[in-house]
């Protein structure tokens, strides 16, 4: 029974984390005693709680903070955010039951904003801005670098880091 819960987990996930339905029945599981504790494979204690509606054993998690994130605000932690739950389930799961998710998020938007302008400041280096006073030449110019700077930034920073 508690194999099938990751992906139910990861169902939660989509659905912008957590619904306040599941962490409802948390705290309510939380106030009536319905925990469970597990030991893995690798000696980690798991706690479980009980969905009273359901029936169904979930894997405790801290309440995340990364509800209280502006996603507008980290864009490239978000992309990060929904390429693991596309392609590293496990290691989001890991991340929201230990409460470390928004932190990652805004420290992997940090990250790919510092590269990102390193990528811009080298590609002007080496492409410098036309001397022309043509505002919509130089606009474009302007713009492949950024183009350029956001694609490499998606495929060196937000794909790779785990």
């Amino acid at each position: 029974m508690i194999f099938t819960l990751v992906p139910i987990l990861g169902q939660a996930l989509r659905s912008d984390f957590m619904d306040e339905k599941l962490k409802n029945a948390m705290k309510k599981a939380i106030e009536e005693g319905r925990l469970m504790i597990e030991k893995s494979k690798t000696g980690m204690e798991i706690q479980y709680f009980e969905d009273e509606e359901t029936g169904i054993w979930y894997p405790m998690f801290k309440l995340p903070e990364e509800m209280e994130i502006n996603k507008d605000e980290i864009p490239y932690g978000v992309m990060w955010k929904e390429y693991l739950i596309e392609n590293k389930n496990h290691e989001i799961v890991s991340l929201i039951m230990t409460g470390e998710l928004g932190k990652r998020m805004i420290e992997i938007q940090q990250i790919a904003e510092n590269y990102k302008q390193k990528i811009i400041d080298e590609l002007l280096q080496k492409q410098p801005m036309p001397d022309s006073s043509k505002t919509l030449e130089r606009a474009s110019h302007l713009n492949n670098i950024y183009q350029i700077a956001e694609e490499m930034t998606i495929k060196d920073i937000v794909e790779s880091i785990v």
